[in-house]
């Protein structure tokens, strides 16, 4: 997926895109560059970490379980791309 097919999603406010790719840095790059471009946060997830503004180095308390991490994205009503790594279907 292009950079700009990205961004067009970012855009368009889908609010799920599922990607599955073999370069996971390649699209955290393209996804920090539409991110920057229209002005959005870029948070990660992961289980062992939980969520985390993209660049940081600490993680929000209480967010490794998936569905308290959703909890977090719900409340936060923060304008950003949320990246959950290996969530699963």
């Amino acid at each position: 997926m292009a950079a700009d097919e990205l961004t067009l999603l970012i855009r368009s406010r889908y609010p799920i895109v599922a990607v599955d790719c073999d370069d996971e840095a390649r699209l955290l790059a393209h996804l920090a560059d539409s991110c920057g471009t229209l002005g959005l946060s870029l948070f990660t997830w992961s289980v062992p970490d939980g969520i985390r503004r993209a660049g940081a180095d600490t993680t929000v308390y209480e967010t490794r379980e998936p569905a308290k991490a959703l909890v977090h994205v719900e409340a936060a009503k923060l304008p950003a791309v949320y990246v959950f790594h290996d969530l699963g279907p």
